[in-house]
């Protein structure tokens, strides 16, 4: 692990109590939405970052995320183990006695709470999952078929020890809200600028899934869509359209507001209507970093070009409404939407963003500045030249993010020009 990596992995939890710790209760208010669905109607989720349930209620799917209650981490941990045992493997405790006498050592313990995230090669999760041994995560001593059902144990698990780590600053008895504060902030954020179909509805919710006792988190409406990250270049060159590039664009100024850094491919779906794509829906919208305490740098997924430059806009084209929406958007109406979930450090970094983004599209020039219609071929090409670099448009033509081919974009005006 590189130096700057341990510098920044130390920095984590120190941050986390202080300048990005959420607002939370340890009691949810008593108007909260209250949910109730039978044990068929609810599917916890396999392969997700974090445990997800999906939910069928009143002929809609939903998506529920569990805020747990912060308690010391030994508690914490077993309650995992009695959980995944309890409802998911019972037929495998013999596991769950090897693990809970393995993790009876401090050393053990503590590289199993900190084993990381999966898709990070320098953590113990990852080394784990690669074949290399159980004692990157404190579980030295496993058979060959230990081994295989482990893995699965750590996929469930992970998400919700790295979720302790950014609740660091929530007090034992309340409830883990750093991610849920973030995920209802996107969407509330987004309904002020009149981008509510970008982002899915998302609100706290009380959660009652058969006689079981209640649950505490958030719930999400479904983004419509397909998501395309799995999808081979012709297929994404396809469905290319203006309305995509207009969408991408947009997203991508939220973003900024935002501070979100992870809006990739595989984090939204993508709305197709007639074999082109019309609009986007990202699903996906608490990823640590966001509403942070980052600096003005413009710079979201990465990988990307910055959104602005110099104080310049770095994009060749700026939805017109959406410039218009931005402008209007005074600090207290932004204040007052988000003021009940971050805490002062907080909200003074997204009203720096928002003065910092409105210096930028006041300086746009009238022609870059397109009504809905005005996005076409002409405006793709441009985008697509490579002045740019990488846009959210043009990462997401890359087929599996792979590295960028210059036919691509000589594929989609050909592909654009036979449609009109």
């Amino acid at each position: 692990m590189s130096l700057k990596k341990q510098i920044k992995k130390k920095l984590i939890p120190v941050a986390c109590k202080i300048l990005l710790a959420p607002k939370t209760f340890s009691v949810p208010d008593k108007n909260i939405r209250v949910i109730r669905c039978d044990r068929e109607n609810a599917v916890m989720m396999s392969n997700t970052s974090n445990n997800v349930i999906r939910l069928r209620v009143d002929g809609k799917t939903v998506y529920f995320r569990e805020c747990k209650l912060r308690k010391n981490i030994e508690e914490y941990v077993a309650d995992e183990f009695d959980y995944y045992y309890g409802h998911i493997h019972p037929e495998l405790l013999k596991d769950k006695e090897f693990i809970v006498n393995a993790l009876s050592d401090k050393n053990n313990l503590n590289k199993f709470v900190n084993m990381g995230m999966t898709n990070d090669v320098s953590s113990g999760a990852y080394q784990f999952c690669m074949g290399n041994g159980g004692a990157y995560i404190g579980l030295d001593g496993m058979t060959y078929e230990q081994d295989e059902r482990i893995r699965e144990l750590v996929q469930f698990v992970w998400g919700n020890l790295f979720a302790y780590t950014l609740n660091n600053g929530v007090e034992n008895g309340c409830y883990q809200t750093y991610n849920a504060v973030r995920s209802i902030a996107f969407s509330r954020v987004s309904r002020l600028l009149g981008l509510c179909h970008m982002i899915p509805e998302t609100e706290y919710t009380l959660l009652y899934i058969g006689d079981e006792a209640s649950l505490f988190g958030t719930v999400m409406d479904s983004a419509p869509g397909i998501c395309m990250e799995k999808s081979a270049a012709e297929e994404r060159i396809n469905v290319c359209s203006p309305e995509l590039q207009r969408e991408l664009n947009n997203l991508n100024l939220l973003d900024v507001l935002c501070f979100e850094k992870d809006h990739r491919a595989g984090n939204y779906n993508v709305l197709i209507k007639n074999g082109k794509a019309v609009s986007v829906c990202a699903f996906d919208n608490d990823s640590p970093n966001s509403f942070g305490m980052g600096g003005i740098s413009f710079k979201t997924y990465i990988g990307c070009s910055p959104w602005a430059v110099e104080g310049k806009i770095n994009r060749p084209f700026v939805d017109k409404e959406l410039a218009k929406s931005v402008m209007n958007l005074n600090e207290k109406d932004l204040c007052a939407a988000v003021g009940d979930l971050f805490n002062a450090y907080q909200i003074f970094a997204l009203k720096r963003r928002l003065k910092a983004i409105k210096r930028i599209l006041s300086e746009v020039p009238e022609e870059k500045l397109l009504t809905r219609n005005q996005w076409n071929e002409d405006t793709l090409r441009t985008e697509l030249s490579g002045n740019y670099g990488d846009t959210y448009l043009s990462k997401f033509l890359q087929e599996q993010q792979i590295m960028h081919q210059p036919w691509i974009k000589e594929k989609v005006l050909n592909t654009v020009a036979e449609d009109n």
